[in-house]
């Protein structure tokens, strides 16, 4: 099982639920919002298999990108793979901040540029500026993450070599439905975004990656087995320069 962006340290017991991961053997890359948060956390996790911290720069947490925290973003950036969650955010709860946003942004994706990485984005309401800036900067290929957009940017997304990454709360919405029928089973990836997600009256876990591959799989028709195999193989696929990069030692 796969869940590509999840907000461990937002849990109530952020250790019991990088546990739960471990010990059901979900892959599991848990987002922060700072680099601070990504440097408090990682030691907890450090020793585990299937957890991994993602370096986080949000843009709705841009008044605090400080000189500071850009500064250790770029110490910081060689101690791992994985970065996010990172982006841009032109909804209503973002608008005001955009041009700030779009700075940090720029920064992080000069800083991986031409350097392999899982790059996990934010980009509601600025869905377009978001695939704009990832050509300008030449950035390694990304994962959308819980996207709301346009319909009409799925393809370009795609056609870019781009993912997006699923969680039940897309398969309960008629928008997220609609949107899914657009990606093609090559380009998808699981998620939950917890703890921000409901399923069956309860919060979302990492290791609800199973009923996402049911409702994923009822919804496009297809065996349930096949499709879990196919994001696998997506997930192995996008990974595969990543970890060929921390064996000569680019990143670890």
């Amino acid at each position: 099982m796969l869940d590509t962006h999840c907000h461990i340290d937002q849990y109530p017991d952020p250790l019991a639920i990088a546990q739960l991961a471990e010990r059901k053997r979900v892959t599991t890359i848990g987002v922060t919002t700072l680099p601070s948060h990504f440097q408090e956390g990682k030691e907890f996790v450090k020793d585990f298999r299937y957890v991994r911290l993602a370096l986080g720069l949000h843009p709705l947490a841009v008044e605090q990108h400080t000189p500071k925290e850009l500064a250790l973003f770029k110490q910081l950036l060689p101690s791992t793979a994985f970065i996010g969650e990172v982006g841009l955010d032109f909804s209503r709860h973002g608008k005001a901040t955009a041009a700030r946003q779009q700075a940090s942004f720029q920064y992080v994706l000069e800083q991986i540029k031409s350097r392999p990485r899982f790059l996990t984005l934010h980009s509601r309401g600025a869905e377009a500026r978001v695939l704009e800036m990832l050509i300008e900067y030449q950035s390694p290929v990304a994962v959308f993450h819980w996207y709301t957009g346009p319909i009409a940017h799925v393809e370009k997304i795609q056609a870019s070599g781009h993912y997006f990454s699923i969680n039940p709360a897309m398969l309960q919405s008629e928008n997220g439905r609609r949107i899914i029928q657009q990606i093609a089973p090559a380009r998808v990836l699981l998620e939950t975004d917890g703890p921000y997600v409901q399923v069956e009256n309860r919060t979302v876990l990492p290791t609800d990656g199973e009923l996402t591959i049911k409702r994923l799989a009822a919804l496009w028709q297809i065996d349930a087995n096949e499709l879990q195999a196919q994001i696998r193989n997506n997930f192995n696929l996008l990974m595969q320069p990543i970890k060929a990069a921390a064996a000569i030692g680019k990143v670890s």
